[in-house]
């Protein structure tokens, strides 16, 4: 499921998919609501919230990542009926969805999928690293550019800088 919040042109726009954090256990695309729908408006942008499945028994995180990952490739797919600019797909996660997005985003990379960039607030780096080495020295030239917002001094924070230096020393911008 997703809240969508699109931009009130006729011609194709940017699409931002927008992930909600909460520990990997809690939180709703709702919880993006009004931001989401502001940035759609002063942005001019297409905005998509995931209300992704949580973290149980059932449910892991690459379950998550390829939900996330086909959604992407649904509104790419779907790009003509949402007015979507396919050149200009943005994921946007906070906290457990800035792990998300990371995570994704290379998922998306290893399927041939690029995405224009990332921005990644207060990011839960977790497995990162180690999803990034597992890709080919091909598929790691097509990270897009990533944004990263902290959240002043806390751990969170403080640990997506390693994958920030790692893409870095990959000459992502």
């Amino acid at each position: 499921d997703v809240n969508w919040y699109q931009a009130e042109v006729e011609s194709k726009q940017p699409l931002v998919i927008n992930i909600h954090g909460g520990a990997f256990i809690a939180g709703d695309a709702d919880t993006l609501d009004t931001q989401s729908d502001r940035f759609s408006k002063d942005w001019g942008v297409n905005v998509a919230t995931i209300n992704y499945k949580l973290l149980n028994e059932n449910i892991s995180k690459q379950y998550v990542i390829e939900e996330i990952s086909d959604t992407v490739k649904y509104f790419i797919e779907h790009s003509e009926e949402y007015n979507v600019d396919v050149n200009r797909i943005y994921i946007m996660g906070y906290s457990a969805g800035g792990y998300y997005a990371m995570a994704s985003t290379l998922d998306l990379i290893k399927d041939g999928v690029n995405i224009k960039g990332q921005i990644l607030c207060y990011a839960f780096i977790g497995d990162i690293m180690e999803q990034f080495a597992a890709l080919t020295d091909e598929q790691k030239q097509n990270i897009p550019s990533a944004l990263f917002i902290l959240a002043g001094d806390e751990p969170i924070s403080k640990g997506s800088l390693a994958y920030e230096a790692l893409i870095r020393e990959n000459s992502v911008h």
